[in-house]
């Protein structure tokens, strides 16, 4: 399975989102890049590792459960995204927005398990 199309049908997809509309700090993360950016990852790499990845990522997403609904990575930006500098002030408020998304995330996920 394409990595893109595993993201797209997650819980991880639930939290990206999330991400994105509860940022509220310069280094702006967008769902669109993301999955661009696993589209393309997955046509540069050899077969073999692309579909060791997909099976690593759906085995994950097959032991998530009600504690943990999501299974995540990240790879956090060291030098520009976009045009807004990497600096300790604005990863600081990058944590600040994952944390922010975590918990809507969290308040979804309580709000459909009922």
């Amino acid at each position: 399975m394409e990595i893109a199309k595993l993201l797209a049908e997650s819980n991880a997809m639930r939290f990206l989102v999330a991400l994105e509309q509860a940022q509220t700090g310069p280094l702006k993360f967008r769902v669109e890049d993301s999955l661009d950016f696993a589209a393309r990852i997955g046509g540069q790499r050899p077969e073999s590792e692309t579909d060791e990845r997909a099976q690593n990522a759906a085995a994950i997403q097959g032991t998530v459960n009600r504690a943990a609904p999501v299974a995540i990575g990240f790879e956090i930006p060291y030098a520009k995204v976009g045009d807004a500098e990497v600096n300790p002030d604005s990863a600081r408020a990058l944590g600040r927005d994952i944390a922010a998304a975590l918990v809507e995330y969290g308040k979804e996920t309580q709000e459909t398990s009922r």
